[in-house]
């Protein structure tokens, strides 16, 4: 999906439902909760592998 494509999805959220876009305060947790997610994502790639060992 483009960019374009992206800001257009976007704006009919905010145009159709009266969504607004957060900004100041909320930035700060936003971030760390998709760090969070990053970081869970990361480790469960290297800790799958694993569990056939596990397993058997």
């Amino acid at each position: 999906m483009t960019a374009e494509a992206n800001d257009e999805r976007h704006m009919v959220g905010v145009a159709l439902v009266d969504e607004s876009i957060r900004t100041g305060w909320w930035l700060l947790p936003e971030a760390i909760g998709a760090l969070l997610i990053l970081r869970a994502v990361v480790r469960l790639t290297r800790v799958v592998p694993h569990l056939v060992d596990v397993v058997r």
